[in-house]
């Protein structure tokens, strides 16, 4: 897996640690998932969620 953006790259391992269909009502079918992750360094992800971390 990468998370990339214009400051930088953080590429891991990952697996998918769960899955669903979802059937909201009133709103368009969807998939959702729960990623692990296996090898990540931990400060550079903390770092890019940071970065895009929302207000």
């Amino acid at each position: 897996m990468a998370l990339s953006d214009e400051h930088s790259s953080v590429r891991f391992n990952a697996s998918v640690a769960w899955a669903s269909f979802e059937i909201p009502r009133n709103a368009n079918p969807r998939y959702r998932a729960g990623i692990e992750f296996i090898d990540a360094d931990k400060a550079a992800v903390n770092a890019y969620l940071a970065r895009h971390k929302q207000a």
